[in-house]
């Protein structure tokens, strides 16, 4: 599963997208739509345009995983689990970990935000620089 902050890097020509293919890559439905709330705020037609070709092409590349009951059953046992630590996590976080979760897959990010579900979860995390 792959963030949004490394699907964002992956949309700017960052990082190249073949680096992930070992990875049987996926993102989740909220990625897609940050990265498409950042097509909507395009300043200029070009701007607009170059993007929406990349993102299109990400789509095509990277299946877009949807929420289930499942993603709310691991959203709601992380959500339980950091409060009872007195840590409230980003509920965007945990959406994407409970998506993670669910299909048994590593987590692709660079946000330490998400080393605080590693004690509440059986998420497996990866940086970029571990590819």
């Amino acid at each position: 599963m792959i963030d949004t902050c490394v699907m964002a890097d992956i949309e700017r020509g960052v990082l190249d997208p073949r680096r992930l293919a070992p990875y049987d890559p996926a993102m989740s439905v909220l990625t897609l739509g940050a990265l498409l709330t950042g097509l909507a705020k395009a300043k200029t037609k070009a701007e607009r345009e170059q993007r929406t070709r990349r993102i299109s092409g990400l789509v095509r590349l990277v299946p877009v995983l949807d929420f289930s009951l499942r993603t709310a059953v691991a959203y709601a046992m992380l959500n339980a689990a950091a409060l009872s630590k007195g840590r409230e996590g980003q509920r965007s976080d945990m959406l994407i970990a409970a998506s993670a979760m669910e299909h048994g897959a590593f987590l692709l990010t660079k946000d330490k935000g998400f080393d605080r579900l590693r004690h509440v979860s059986r998420i497996k995390i990866l940086h970029p620089r571990d590819l």
